[in-house]
């Protein structure tokens, strides 16, 4: 029963609950020992089709492969969730105490993951495509809480998609305290 209450049943991904949790458990442990913490928010694109055309168990098995490949893609003190639907996200703990380091991690495996997603799913010998967009949110240079970082992650998500889909955007913050986004493409 607490298995069911806070794992994805489909993809065995930690679910919204017990991610936010990891999440809070990451920022804790960084703000202790002055590192950072990296906060992915990734959607699929072109994942409605793959439903829409080939059917909901060819989009759970694209789900669960997805899972598969993100749980490769990240280290073992790192946290992958479904969030729901075609949403997932990454908690990247422990990552550098310099800024700049942390960034690069971040852009590192944010790369990775568009390039593993990008590879085409074979179900019953048929390649599936789809792609990623990714926002990332850093600890403490975006935001101090689960709920900010979250916000900020979610909101560059949406701008790496906007901006043609298939990359990544940094959620950055400007020197007078304004959130912006900075887009990357991969």
């Amino acid at each position: 029963i607490r298995y069911q209450a806070t794992y994805d049943q489909l993809t065995g991904l930690p679910n919204r609950s017990l991610f936010m949790d990891r999440l809070s458990v990451a920022l804790h442990q960084a703000q202790r020992n002055s590192y950072r913490v990296g906060l992915m928010f990734i959607d699929l694109d072109g994942f409605k089709l793959v439903n829409d055309n080939l059917g909901h168990e060819a989009g759970d098995f694209v789900l669960r492969e997805v899972a598969a490949r993100l749980t490769r893609e990240i280290r073992a003190e790192d946290t992958a969730g479904r969030i729901g639907g075609d949403e997932f996200m990454i908690v990247l703990a422990n990552l550098s105490g310099m800024e700049k380091i942390a960034e690069k991690r971040a852009t590192e495996v944010a790369s990775r993951i568009i390039a593993s997603i990008s590879i085409p799913i074979i179900y019953h010998e048929v390649p599936i495509r789809i792609g990623a967009s990714v926002g990332i949110a850093i600890f403490p240079d975006h935001a101090q809480t689960p709920k900010e970082l979250r916000k900020l992650a979610d909101q560059a998500m949406y701008a790496a998609k906007k901006s043609g889909k298939y990359n990544y955007a940094f959620a950055t913050v400007t020197g007078d305290g304004k959130q912006q986004l900075e887009q990357r493409k991969t």
